[in-house]
């Protein structure tokens, strides 16, 4: 494949490509029967990588119902949105909070949904929800021995489970989600590579999805964070502020995974989880490459350990825009202040990273890229101003590597993978209002899994 007439850092040029990056230069003419593209000057950048996201969850989110949706904040309307679907299975909602549904547990969920059983995911991601016909479906009562189940008094669930979403999915026999269609609307936005960070990766699910790519279901490369079972990616350790492990324990994962010659990544929402974080790994060992996923909140003092131990900081702050009014009425002015800070973090030297936690944040860089710079709310209110970066600094994000999210920048060079994304217009256009573009083609090894029919 030839494509010609692009913009490379600012300057028109011509790329040829098998698997590999051939030849890059200004004028390269077309070899019999090759393929060729006009750019028409669209920026051609390096295929983008979204280093925080959950693959399954998000296809999955693409068939379920989104509580967060404005003719939902009627709860009748949801109720009767769900007596007129079809079928007697498990129905999916998501993005449920206690604002607008109110204190939910299997008996106030079946005032909602009592004909069919039903699974609500509460927005923070944290735990679902059963209906009582999804706890006969479960049979939950022969599992409330398991940590995540939450019991009443007598011991009877209450249809609360928490941090299960893996044993959740396999209870129910949950049909998989049309994954090779969610992976098209990743290749849309230009994505050829992500990071799954799903703690309940294990090598059962990395098998999983090497079958699914060997399959041609997923288009992008990927890599997995997960358990002590998976091999490559960090450890994922998901720390909750009201359920904190043993730090003897945690240690002892942090030791687990240097033996394994892994890095570590700790989800930390809050200031405790992330004091916590900070205090297990100076019990055991840092090791560069070592990640602080979220980092919702951090204060002045916390900006100061992160830069002096070398910690990496993967944030989201297209949360922004999906919950920042909810943000304003829960927070105080000091947590405001912290929330998902960008600009000082690496003005005071803060390895950082933007990026989606898809399905919970905006799925599409583009978006995230807009809400990095921007830093609105839905109702139009700013939430640390001074937090804002560039649109460009908020793209590097998405130009680095696997194992360094705010390292160096791929780029276009002759012998790189040739894992392209081809933009309808000029890079310093595009920046200017992210949300408008319009990716024209993405390429991954050579092979086109958006937009190029050769």
């Amino acid at each position: 494949m030839l494509i010609i007439n692009a913009e490379l850092a600012g300057s028109r040029g011509n790329v040829r490509l098998g698997e590999t990056i051939q030849e890059v230069s200004t004028s390269l003419t077309a070899r019999p029967g090759e393929f060729v593209v006009d750019a028409k000057g669209g920026a051609l950048l390096p295929g983008l990588h979204d280093h925080h996201m959950h693959f399954l969850a998000s296809a999955a989110y693409e068939e379920s119902i989104n509580c967060d949706n404005e003719e939902f904040k009627d709860v009748q309307n949801f109720r009767n949105y769900v007596e007129l679907q079809e079928g007697d299975g498990w129905i999916r909602a998501v993005n449920f909070s206690e604002a607008v549904f109110g204190f939910l547990d299997a008996q106030t969920l079946d005032e909602l949904v009592d004909s069919r059983p039903i699974r609500m995911q509460h927005s923070s991601g944290k735990f679902w929800v059963l209906n009582s016909l999804g706890l006969e479906a479960l049979k939950l009562r022969d599992f409330t021995h398991l940590d995540g189940v939450e019991s009443d008094r007598r011991g009877n669930p209450t249809g609360r489970l928490f941090r299960m979403d893996g044993w959740l999915r396999n209870q129910a026999k949950i049909t998989l989600p049309d994954i090779k269609s969610y992976s098209r609307k990743l290749s849309s936005y230009g994505i050829t590579c992500f990071t799954d960070t799903s703690a309940t990766n294990n090598s059962q699910v990395q098998a999983e999805f090497k079958k699914w790519s060997k399959e041609g279901l997923i288009q992008q490369k990927y890599w997995l964070m997960g358990d002590e079972t998976v091999q490559g990616g960090p450890m994922k350790i998901v720390l909750d502020e009201d359920a904190l492990p043993d730090i003897k324990l945690l240690v002892r994962r942090i030791n687990i995974a240097r033996q394994m010659n892994r890095n570590v990544a700790f989800h930390c929402t809050t200031h405790i989880e992330l004091l916590f974080a900070i205090a297990a790994l100076k019990d055991s060992s840092i090791e560069e490459g070592d990640r602080i996923e979220h980092g919702s909140i951090i204060t002045d003092e916390m900006i100061k350990e992160l830069r002096f131990l070398g910690l990496t900081v993967v944030t989201q702050p297209g949360f922004l825009w999906e919950r920042g009014d909810r943000y304003l009425e829960q927070l105080n002015d000091g947590e405001r202040r912290d929330l998902y800070r960008c600009r000082s973090l690496i003005d005071q030297g803060v390895k950082v990273a933007v990026s989606s936690d898809a399905p919970y944040g905006p799925i599409s860089p583009w978006d995230v890229i807009k809400h990095s710079n921007e830093r609105f709310t839905k109702s139009g209110a700013v939430v640390g101003e001074v937090e804002r970066i560039s649109a460009a600094t908020a793209l590097r994000s998405y130009l680095t590597s696997k194992n360094d999210p705010a390292g160096e920048v791929r780029h276009i060079q002759v012998g790189s993978a040739a894992d392209l994304c081809l933009l309808d217009q000029p890079l310093e256009e595009a920046l200017k209002s992210p949300c408008a573009v319009s990716v024209v083609a993405t390429i991954v090894d050579g092979s086109p899994t958006h937009g190029l029919q050769p």
